[in-house]
């Protein structure tokens, strides 16, 4: 039978066996590779984090590998759940993944990466045997001074948490070592994201902001408990590199930017 490993060939008396017999060997062993993934963390409860394992073919025999994952700047318990254990192809498979839990939370904070490393392949080889998960924060926290001149300057932060849905939590920051004036006043924006296809820059806006928009929220403003009142508002976040920037467009009315701060 043909298969994985070492083969024997057998000759009796009626066989002639001479030295350049060529030497019998098994088919070639696949070899294994794992690729980087990346998920956005959630806000509650727990997401997969998906790593694809591949074969370089499929064949008929099974094939088995061990894995476990470590840490980077995510923290097993914290962030994430550690996770080890062995996966395994039938014959015909070149396709399986490992799902990792992320821990869900509504933390503004930086991106982060955790490690997953194959070891120990039984019927094939290691090709890439270590790859990168990367938690995105889909949380923000977004600050801005009121330069109103007709009043103290006031240091304004709207926390945000991202999704298909968006909720933002409007408030003023005292700030007494700077003598900002604060005031009681909270609010919220509740809107749903928009495709960037489906959303039309205005022509009077900067053109630094329809060049570079990467995502954009539509919909309303409260302005509790000074005001029952809301307004239509676009949330616009713009992208250059590494860098973010918000601005927030009152629809009709004016923009002004925001910062964003970990």
């Amino acid at each position: 039978m043909w298969g994985p490993g070492r083969e024997i060939a057998i000759a009796d008396a009626k066989d002639k066996v001479v030295v350049d017999c060529e030497t019998v060997r098994g088919a070639a062993l696949p070899s294994i590779s794992i690729g980087d993934t990346s998920v956005a963390e959630g806000n509650s409860g727990t997401t997969p984090l998906v790593f694809q394992l591949t074969l370089s073919k499929p064949v008929t025999w099974n094939v088995a590998v061990a894995y476990r994952t470590g840490d980077d700047t995510a923290k097993a318990g914290s962030d994430y759940a550690a996770a080890k254990g062995t996966i395994s192809f039938a014959p015909g498979e070149a396709t399986k993944t490992i799902e990792v839990q992320v821990n869900g939370d509504t933390v503004s904070e930086s991106d982060e990466t955790l490690t997953i490393s194959l070891s120990g392949a039984v019927n094939a080889t290691i090709a890439d045997g270590s790859a990168t998960g990367t938690i995105t924060n889909d949380d923000h926290d977004w600050h801005r001074v009121n330069s109103d001149h007709a009043h103290p300057p006031e240091h304004e932060r709207l926390q945000c948490v991202e999704g298909a849905n968006w909720v933002c939590q409007y408030s003023k920051v005292p700030e007494p070592a700077l003598d900002f004036q604060w005031t009681p006043q909270d609010g919220a924006f509740v809107g749903l994201l928009t495709p960037l296809g489906q959303w039309t820059c205005p022509s009077w806006f900067p053109s630094v902001i329809c060049a570079n928009a990467n995502r954009v929220a539509q919909g309303t403003r409260s302005f509790e408990p000074v005001s029952n009142g809301t307004i239509r508002e676009d949330l616009i976040i713009t992208k250059s590199g590494n860098h973010e920037q918000m601005y927030d467009y009152w629809v009709g009315q004016h923009v002004c930017p925001w910062y964003q701060t970990l």
